[in-house]
């Protein structure tokens, strides 16, 4: 026995040394296996949080752009019906081909200025009308009441519309 006792002790120390060899390779395999389907949810997860930093990002940019060609769109609006307005009211002043030009360009930015506003939120409702209002007394626009009419539609007007851009700009610097 004195002899069979280091071959089998060293038998079995070959056995442990490979059962720990394929125990580590075991162990390795599987560190990798989850390693990687960790590394796979970590890249899903990461993608989706671009991809919403991305859709808030041109969201944000588009709602920024829609804010300044709204201002721009409301500001000549009232500039061409305030000068529509006056030119009717002293029709011996003003050239008359000037004053069509200057109706028909009104008449459009109307138009562009209600394709621009959602008719289901109050704010823009209220800004539709007061535009149409405006509209109607800028080219009927005949005599001093109207006159009055008119830069009182036209307040109403810049006061409603600061409304909606600060809701707007609000809804901007939080990335909706």
């Amino acid at each position: 026995m004195g002899e069979s006792d280091p071959q089998v002790l060293a038998m079995w120390a070959a056995i442990l040394g490979a059962s720990a060899g394929i125990l580590s390779a075991i162990v390795s395999f599987f560190a990798i296996y989850f390693s990687r389907l960790s590394s796979k949810e970590q890249m899903k997860t990461d993608f989706k949080i671009a991809e919403m930093s991305f859709n808030a990002n041109v969201i944000s940019t588009n709602r920024q752009n829609w804010i300044n060609q709204l201002r721009s769109l409301v500001s000549e609006f009232i500039g061409l019906g305030v000068f529509i307005g006056a030119a009717l009211n002293n029709p011996h002043e003003t050239n008359a081909q000037e004053v069509t030009e200057k109706t028909e360009r009104l008449h459009t930015l109307k138009g562009q200025i209600n394709l621009m506003l959602n008719p289901n939120e109050p704010k823009s409702e209220e800004l539709s009308d007061l535009v149409e209002k405006f509209y109607g007394s800028a080219i009927n626009n005949d005599n001093p009441v109207s006159s009055l009419n008119l830069n009182s539609i036209k307040e109403s007007i810049i006061e409603t519309l600061q409304k909606i851009l600060k809701e707007e700009w609000e809804r901007v610097k939080k990335g909706e």
